[in-house]
């Protein structure tokens, strides 16, 4: 059985082509008992496979589950992994296990195969449009990047943010590798740019921590940007800022660039926003939803600056699935799904469609 990850199919941008490959689902039965059908980003107009997150079990139709309405649907008897409800919303706290729900007791948390291992990848093609915001290339905004890329000189890149750009819950993270071992958003950025514009010449450094925000942002840039000489830094931060006003935030992004060009003047940036919490986790979800329009407006304002629209595209997705279907920790990180949107989106805005590999 395949269990590993094919580059290009998880880099082909969701909003591009008419196949879906793994994307994820999970279930948890509601308050009478009953599993819900699951919607699929798109109505699937045939099914190639479903298989469990790691790609290691394969499930059969009629059997494990059918297509009903353009929803997936869980058979009685079948394979396919479902939550215990009570095990979801403990009705007790449970250390390390659990925070507040918003609807009342608790909801589960849990790092590494927590959740993944609950959920299964479904892969089908469509006949449907992407209806959400899509990234454009915007190359232009970013010369003395372009410039590098296509002659092969050597680049500095710096990812600085917080634990999602650290790579927490993707398949393929360090700390915790697991089948089919996708590699973490940076990574297939970096190779992405690599392959398009056959740039081996990239300095590739990731510097984020865990729970950090902007402020923090600021406090460490010295070790952790400034040290790297960086022609090119990527900043991921957003969702550990979430009481911060969004005015606040913008200029706390906005003072990490005018720092770093007191230094280094031709550095340019990537601004990425965040994803957005689970709104069942009480307390989590706060300001994130407004950064982005903040940071579309420093740009606005910021020669040598381009804004990645994150937020944007997990609220389309959003609109679509349901938040379970998509997270890594059931809290603030993606699965591997969402993780793959980062990388889609950063490489449509650095990469021209004739150089996107996924469309050659």
């Amino acid at each position: 059985m395949e269990c590993s990850y094919h580059f290009q199919d998880y880099i082909r941008p969701y909003w591009k082509g008419n196949q879906i490959t793994n994307e994820t689902l999970m279930f948890v039965p509601n308050e009478k008992g009953e599993i819900e059908p699951a919607p699929l980003l798109f109505s699937p107009t045939e099914v190639l496979s479903v298989r469990s997150y790691n790609l290691q079990t394969s499930y059969q139709e009629g059997k494990d589950y059918r297509i009903e309405d353009g929803k997936f649907v869980v058979l009685p008897g079948g394979s396919i992994p479902v939550w215990n409800r009570d095990e979801y919303y403990p009705p007790e706290y449970l250390p390390n296990q659990s925070f507040s729900c918003s609807l009342g007791n608790y909801i589960r948390y849990g790092e590494q195969d927590v959740f993944t291992r609950m959920q299964i990848a479904v892969t089908y093609r469509h006949e449907e449009k992407w209806c959400g915001v899509i990234p454009s290339f915007q190359g232009e905004r970013l010369p003395k990047l372009m410039n590098k890329l296509k002659t092969n000189r050597r680049l500095n890149l710096v990812y600085y943010g917080d634990s999602i750009t650290v790579g927490c819950n993707a398949s393929g993270w360090n700390d915790f590798p697991i089948p089919p071992y996708m590699p973490i958003w940076t990574d297939l950025v970096t190779k992405l740019l690599e392959e398009a514009y056959q740039n081996h010449n990239i300095n590739a450094v990731n510097t984020a921590v865990g729970g950090t925000n902007s402020k923090w942002g600021i406090d460490e840039m010295e070790e952790r940007l400034l040290a790297y000489e960086p022609d090119l830094a990527m900043l991921a931060f957003g969702m550990n800022d979430h009481s911060l006003p969004a005015e606040d935030f913008k200029n706390q992004i906005l003072e990490i660039i005018q720092k770093t060009r007191t230094k280094y003047p031709k550095t340019e940036f990537v601004l990425i926003s965040t994803t957005l919490p689970n709104r069942e986790a009480a307390g989590f979800f706060v300001n994130q939803e407004q950064y982005e329009a903040a940071l579309a407006d420093l740009v606005m304002n910021t020669p040598g600056t381009v804004l990645v629209p994150i937020t944007s595209i997990h609220r389309y997705l959003l609109t679509k699935k349901r938040f379970l279907d998509m997270t890594g920790n059931n809290i603030n990180h993606p699965n591997d799904f969402v993780v793959r949107a980062y990388a889609q989106a950063v490489g449509s805005v650095l990469v021209p469609s004739d150089l996107y590999p996924s469309e050659t």
